[in-house]
This record gives structure tokens, sequence and C-alpha cells, in this order.
């Protein structure tokens, strides 16, 4: 005898039948009502385990599943599993019916989180020290916005019933323990007709976005800035992530917040010293005060002309890294005056 037998119901019952010839069993069974009855006791235990499987959904599943095959020596086909659906209980029927009727939007747009996007940005050396606007395009890592072209029902035309599950989005394994969405349809219960070409019948494409951000001042190489909410839409949204790489300069390099630069200057200059002015960052115009007597590879710092970091309130320096440039050809008389020049600093101070 089966649990629907034990109850005294048909296979086809309704939650509400199940539920009443329960209560009318149990209350005939109780052990209050039959004390000393073994038989009445086993029964009510039986009638107890048979209203635990047909009230829950998804044991019931199972359980009629089970059932099928046992009745039957055949393997279990498509067949066999849609009459296994067309029998459940109205709980699972209602809720294929309710599933058929929402709207594809609502089928396809369910709250999820956004994906965060990540990509690389290549700056100039300049654009890195004074900041400035990109237009850089957010594409997302996988299909996650409803298709434009079939309005997210992965169908040119009219939609059809899954043929892997009947229509009711659901499947049972193949030991019958356990019930998952079908794979073909994704637990919609319903298939294209003809797939859009746009998404291949996915309903969803991958998110793509033109963006123009603000790169603050001071970015360095390997920074990584976030633009909250620019990922792929969601509840919440996702995050767009843009790693900022500094294109080498030829003139210019940084060490945190300082800025380098080589600068040659005269021999007169490194002895007698005086006022150098040459082109800096961005072009701007430094004057760099040259000590007498400076050596090749001595640094003159500008203080407070290097690089405004965006998460730091003080400025880097400027560091200037001297090279003498001597004469490669002299006249005769430009080398007695050296000699003599030299051979008088020889004497030092008198």
């Amino acid at each position: 005898m089966n649990h629907y037998e034990i109850l005294g119901v048909l296979e086809g019952a309704t939650p509400d039948e199940i539920k009443s010839a329960y209560k009318k069993l149990a209350l005939k069974y109780h052990p209050d009502r039959n004390p000393g009855d073994p038989k009445a006791e086993t029964e009510f235990i039986k009638v107890n385990e048979a209203y635990k499987i047909l009230s829950d959904d998804g044991k019931k599943t199972v359980y009629d599943f089970t059932q099928r095959g046992q009745q039957t020596s055949s393997a279990y086909d498509f067949h066999s599993i849609k009459d296994i659906f067309e029998h459940n209980a109205s709980a699972f029927r209602h809720a294929s019916a309710k599933r058929a009727a929402r709207s594809t939007q609502d089928i396809f747009q369910k709250e999820s989180p956004g994906d965060d996007i990540l990509i690389d940005l290549i700056i100039s050396f300049e654009e890195s020290i004074s900041g400035c606007k990109k237009a850089v395009t957010a594409r997302g890592p996988r299909p996650s916005v409803s298709c434009g072209a079939c309005n997210g029902i992965g169908s040119r035309g009219r939609r059809i019933a899954c043929n892997s599950c009947a229509g009711n989005g659901k499947v049972i394994n193949a030991n019958g323990t356990s019930v998952r969405n079908c794979p073909v349809c994704g637990g919609n219960g319903f298939v294209p007709l003809q797939r859009c070409t746009e998404c291949g019948g996915n309903g969803k494409v991958v998110y793509i976005k033109d963006i123009i951000i603000q790169i603050p001042a001071g970015m360095s190489h390997d920074q990584q800035l976030r633009i909250a909410g620019q990922g792929s839409p969601g509840t919440p949204p996702g995050n767009l992530f843009v790693t900022i790489k500094v294109a080498t300069n030829n003139m210019f390099w940084r060490d945190g917040l300082d800025v380098h630069t080589n600068k040659k200057i005269s021999l007169k200059q490194a002895i007698l010293g005086g006022s150098v002015v040459f082109v800096g960052i961005n072009g701007s115009e430094v004057n760099m005060q040259v000590p007498p007597g400076t050596q090749p590879g001595d640094l003159i710092i500008c203080e407070g002309i290097g690089v405004s970091g965006p998460l730091s309130k003080t400025s880097g320096n400027l560091v200037i890294h001297i090279e003498v440039v001597l004469p490669k050809v002299m006249t005769n008389r430009a080398k007695k005056l050296l000699e003599d020049l030299f051979s008088e600093l020889s004497r030092g101070p008198q």
C-alpha cells in the first residue's frame, strides 16, 4: 500500500484534499483515542509518514518518480517524466502555470549583483602628473544584461514549451533522489522557436558602455582607480576598476612623489655657479640655481614642484641630476688660459 492509499486519496489530489484526509485519519487513530491498541498505533505512524512525504513538494516529486519506476520495467524516458509532472500536486502545477504567466521581462531580469569590470588605461607621463579626462569602454566579463534585439527572451518570435522538462522548468535526476532546474531551458520552462542571432538564444548580452572618467593628478604606474556603480547593471550594480599604466618619458622619471631629470650645464656654470632656466614638467619654466663648484653627478633639489599625489596633502620635489659638459676642442690660447687657471686654483686661498 502506497502513501496515497494510506491516506485514501488519488494521486492527483490537491494539497487541501491530502491535508483533510490526514486530519481525519490522524484523529481516528490517535493514541489518546485508542489507548493500548497496537493496530491503531501502527496506522497512526503510517498516516503521519504518508502525510510528511505528500505534503512536501520536493519529497512528493521524488516519491512519485520512485513509485512510477516500480510500476514499470522499462527505462525512464521523456514521456514517463512528463507523466509524473502532470500528476504532481497542484502546488507544483500552479508554480508552473505562474511561471508561464510571468512576463518575459520578469523571467530574465532577476535581481542579482552586477559584475565588476577591470580594464587597463595607458596615459602619458604628463597626464599622470597633472590629471586628465579619458574616454574608456567598460565591457562586462560575461553576458549579463537583457538583449535589446529580442527584449531578453532569446527568440525573434514566439517561444514554445521546453521538451526536456515538458514546460515545467524542472527535471529529476537519474536515480530519482533530487529535482533541479532543467539544463536546456535554465528553469524557465520555455525555449525559443527561432533563436535570436544577437544573443544566440541566451536572452542576455555582454554589457558595453563608453564612459568619460576623471584621472586625478599624481596617479602612478599600476595604481588602481575605482569608479563606483559603473560596472555591469544589477542590484547593486558592479564597479569599474581602472588600472593606470603610465607611459615612459625620455626626460623625466618618478620615485614616489619626486620627479627626476638630467640637466647639462657648462664648465663655466659648474665652476662659477649661476642661474639656469629650462623647461620642466608640462612645459613649465624652471629656474635652477647652480651653486659654485658644482660637481658632475651632484643633485640640485627644487622643492615642492614634484607630484601632488591623489592621496597626499604634500607635493614632491624636482630632483635634478647634474651633467657637466666639457669642451672637446680648444684653441692654444684657451689651453693656456686653463693651465693658468688650474695653476692658480692649485695654490689655494692666500
